[in-house]
């Protein structure tokens, strides 16, 4: 569980705290949310909490013909056949891809489930611990929040994260989010290359094998996306890939990237974002990047 604590000054977000913890259960989330409310001196204030990678279901589907704001009850009755989500045990909410009508195409939107039971759970561990719960998001749009700070967004942006054992990949552009995908590969994949390089193993490009294989699974996703993202929601190309921190270094893996991709990459460090007063070594950061995502939903619309 990572914590963010975010203040805001007309334009500028100054990152005040920031913290990690290994947990295991409510009970422990509780303990170290507690505790960090009282050492940072936060009760009171307003929170955003973001749900890990694997507690919320989202997929795109084609939107009912209403208006947006009848939208969230069309699409509840479209889905009560739908084996995917269990409306009974579910909270489900919906987020429309902008501009689908003025292109005369086929709205699509988003559709977001996640279990009644762990966000009631959620709720009550925040209201003990003193905060005033403001939204539960998902990481999908944590991960639009920090790309729309970034100076690519204003064109277009991929951006990727690359969790333990998984990847999220996120397409938005002007702070809307058109397409997230999650991955199969995650920065643990990369983990062999130390290894291979140790045993003299097979390396490609000047990349162990392990790692160009993980690679290129990334590109093909990457490429996939981009033209679903061209294709069907009528964007311009995007140009630029931005990865998010990764807790161990992989030399080579930036420019590898651009190379097979033929675009601008670079991996993002907090301070391109938000003001961190002090330097957070680059190795924790991919640790606060949901936290630090969910905290800027004050500056979103939705």
């Amino acid at each position: 569980m990572a914590f963010a604590h975010l203040t805001r000054n007309n334009d500028a977000y100054q990152l005040e705290h920031v913290d990690f913890a290994a947990v295991t259960s409510l009970h422990e989330m509780e303990e170290n949310l507690s505790e960090w409310v009282k050492e940072f001196d936060v009760k009171g204030s307003m929170a955003n909490f973001v749900l890990a990678q694997s507690q919320a279901g989202i997929f795109l589907t084609e939107a009912p013909e209403v208006e947006d704001k009848e939208l969230n009850k069309a699409m509840r009755w479209k889905l009560k056949d739908n084996t995917e989500v269990d409306l009974e045990k579910s909270i489900v909410d919906v987020f429309p891809i902008p501009g689908q009508r003025e292109r005369g195409r086929q709205p699509m939107a988003y559709v977001v489930s996640a279990d009644k039971k762990l966000l009631k759970g959620y709720v009550a561990l925040i209201d003990k611990s003193h905060l005033n719960l403001k939204s539960i998001d998902i990481t999908a749009l944590a991960q639009r929040n920090i790309a729309s700070h970034m100076q690519e967004d204003e064109n277009g942006v991929a951006f990727l994260s690359l969790y333990a054992n998984s990847g999220l990949l996120s397409l938005s552009r002007k702070s809307n989010l058109y397409l997230a995908r999650d991955l199969d590969v995650g920065h643990k994949n990369f983990a062999s290359q130390e290894a291979s390089q140790a045993s003299g193993g097979l390396q490609v490009e000047g990349l162990p094998a392990a790692t160009q294989q993980t690679l290129e699974q990334i590109v093909l996703e990457v490429q996939r996306s981009m033209d679903y993202y061209e294709r069907y929601f009528a964007q311009p190309p995007i140009q630029a890939l931005v990865l998010a921190p990764l807790p161990t270094p992989v030399p080579g893996l930036v420019d590898e990237i651009s190379n097979q991709l033929g675009m601008k990459v670079r991996e993002l460090d907090l301070s391109d974002i938000i003001d961190t007063q002090q330097s957070i070594e680059h190795s924790l950061q991919s640790n606060y990047l949901p936290a630090i995502g969910a905290a800027l939903r004050m500056t979103m619309a939705s």
